[in-house]
């Protein structure tokens, strides 16, 4: 956010959800059936995001 300056803010960038989010991550944790998902994707070197 530092680095985009103002324009970070806006919606149309997108930095504005992926901030929220890791501010977000410190509070809510993952359910653990996720938990153990990306865990084992992650330990097994597959992608995450699938």
């Amino acid at each position: 956010m530092e680095v985009a300056g103002g324009a970070g803010f806006y919606r149309g960038l997108g930095l504005e959800r992926l901030f929220r989010d890791v501010q977000g991550a410190r509070y809510h944790h993952v359910r653990e059936p996720a938990q153990v998902l990306y865990a084992g994707r992650l330990a097994l070197g597959l992608d995450v995001n699938g």
